[in-house]
């Protein structure tokens, strides 16, 4: 099971469930800085949790991902599950004020059949509590 905030990210525009894995790397990962989006697209398809959860509670806007202030942080008021984390990810673009197209790490991912980030065509369940 995977579990990741969302927040803005001043290299990938965003860092949801796929930018979180790249923690998985260790080491002097900043190497793949210059082709990042590739790194993220890649690691979907090596890293296949049973269950992604996206922390949309509190949602870094800007100044990701170090931030800037308490005021870069607003509240999102969301938690959402997937077993694609592509999708996960594309639903939470809307929480940064993006579109799915505006990561082209999810177009990377998408194209390679790694999941989808029409997120819209899946079936989909919503609780409120």
């Amino acid at each position: 099971i995977g579990i990741a905030p969302v927040k803005d990210h001043n290299l990938s525009r965003a860092s949801m469930t796929l930018k979180n894995w790249y923690g998985l790397l260790g080491g002097p990962r900043n190497r793949l800085h210059q082709k990042l989006d590739d790194t993220i697209a890649t690691l979907a398809g090596m890293v296949k949790p049973t269950l992604s959860v996206l922390d949309g509670t509190r949602v870094l806007i800007s100044n990701g991902p170090t931030g800037g202030s308490p005021d870069d942080v607003v509240d999102g008021n969301v938690v959402a599950m997937s077993t694609d984390g592509v999708a996960l990810d594309a639903f939470g673009t809307q929480l940064l004020d993006l579109e799915p197209a505006d990561l082209i790490y999810l177009s990377l991912a998408d194209e390679r059949g790694f999941g989808t980030a029409e997120w819209t065509a899946l079936e989909t369940r919503e609780v409120r509590v």
